[in-house]
């Protein structure tokens, strides 16, 4: 399939390419059927990663995990990059403690609630 996409690049060239992809006047390679199953594996996959990202997946809500697995399915290997995040979501005390002035403490819910509420600017 790369091979025969390489082929079509280079006959046609990147604007005509592009041209017949938006007008949907390639002729598909995969069936539905095809797609749906590539789909189907895909999403296991990001729920086998996000269970190995994210020490405490177990526990989660149905939601939360849906939301950590859809994040590792749109994100891929490129989540490794966000160590801050990881940190958090795995507990780790050298994330907790940065977050607090000296002497304080905070109980879990404290901590996840300020933990939603910061908004990081990059």
């Amino acid at each position: 399939m790369l091979d025969q996409y390489d082929e079509d690049l280079a006959a046609w060239k990147k604007r005509n390419f592009q041209r017949k992809a938006r007008t949907q006047t390639l002729t598909p390679q995969l069936t539905e059927e095809e797609a749906t199953q590539l789909l189907r594996i895909s999403s296991i996959q990001a729920i086998h990663n996000a269970h190995a990202y994210c020490r405490g997946f177990d526990g989660m809500t149905g939601y939360q995990q849906m939301a950590l697995s859809q994040l590792v399915f749109q994100m891929g290997v490129n989540l490794e990059e966000f160590t801050h995040f990881l940190g958090a979501i795995n507990d780790d005390p050298a994330y907790r403690d940065a977050a607090l002035a000296p002497g304080e403490t905070e109980t879990d819910a404290q901590h996840w609630k300020k933990r939603a509420e910061h908004v990081d600017p990059k």
